[in-house]
């Protein structure tokens, strides 16, 4: 025992140190990840690159990437190849509303902008090709301020979709969680 925890009453510093490190993950933003509710027989998963039914450029490879990386980042499904799936995610992204207007200065120049993205997602078993998370749509919005030049709000755009992909990614996990 410490000479610090003999001179002072009360709980022994060695035990003040466990429960500090038993408790640090409550207080930071980590949390344990829950479970899947997934078939037990899923544990590699295929995100092809989502189709694009909108008019935006790239916008299905900037969802497909936020939903590969919250899948890799949960770490309870390992992403593969279609040919070495358990599962394959489909989706599409079915709707991108990218400058929705939301606030405006004293001469009704818009101010914000609110993105909203809504996209189509359907998980299949491979072996038996039958779903195991029917065709669901999701959609995610995010604001974003006007910048003082074209390339400057432009540049704000890209950065939205980046959140609201995430987002949308973050609720596809949320459901997982919750089940089918």
């Amino acid at each position: 025992m410490s000479t610090l925890s003999k001179t002072k009453p009360g709980i022994p510093l060695e035990r003040v140190f466990i429960l500090f490190w038993l408790l640090l993950p409550l207080g930071c933003g980590y949390q344990l990840a829950g479970s899947l509710n997934l078939p037990p027989n899923i544990k590699a998963i295929a995100v092809p690159i989502f189709q694009n039914h909108t008019s935006e450029p790239n916008i299905e490879k900037v969802l497909t990437e936020a939903v590969i990386e919250r899948l890799l980042n949960y770490g309870q499904l390992n992403i593969t190849s279609v040919d070495k799936a358990d599962a394959v995610l489909y989706g599409s992204v079915n709707s991108y509303e990218p400058r929705i207007a939301l606030t405006f200065d004293k001469n009704f120049l818009v101010m914000e902008y609110r993105l909203r993205l809504t996209a189509q997602l359907e998980l299949r078993e491979v072996k038996h090709d039958q779903p195991i998370w029917g065709k669901q749509t999701l959609s995610a919005k995010t604001e974003y301020a006007v910048g003082e030049d074209v390339l400057e709000t432009q540049d704000a755009e890209q950065r939205a979709q980046k959140v609201a992909a995430y987002e949308l990614a973050r609720d596809l996990i949320n459901l997982w969680e919750g089940g089918t």
